[in-house]
């Protein structure tokens, strides 16, 4: 991916995909609607069940990184999870095959809330 705008274009492709329901939040919403500004990440909020995050997880490109790091966040009631993007994808070791590093950010690790 060459751009945030493109690395946010392809993450909401996969969400549209699955169904997921969510809405664009921050400064990448203000840039589309409001007043421009600098912004270096996109801020999203998912309705989405455990089973379906593990599936889009899955099913991103492999630019993205999922923080193994989920948080709680106390006012809102809700889950927290950052993912990543990088400019380029990892080397891959076997074909089309995600190198083993890759596939551990790929595979959630955390009991999630159903």
């Amino acid at each position: 991916m060459k751009s945030g705008e493109e690395a946010v274009g392809a993450l909401l492709d996969v969400l549209n995909k699955q169904g997921i329901e969510y809405m664009v939040v921050g400064s990448f919403s203000s840039n589309r609607y409001g007043v421009p500004r600098a912004t270096n990440d996109a801020d999203l909020v998912l309705n989405v069940v455990a089973k379906a995050r593990e599936k889009l997880f899955r099913e991103l490109p492999v630019t993205f990184e999922i923080d193994s790091q989920v948080t709680f966040e106390m006012i809102t009631g809700t889950w927290r999870q950052i993912i990543h993007s990088h400019l380029s994808a990892p080397p891959a070791e076997d074909g089309d095959k995600l190198p083993d590093s890759a596939q551990a950010h790929r595979e959630p690790r955390w009991l999630s809330p159903h």
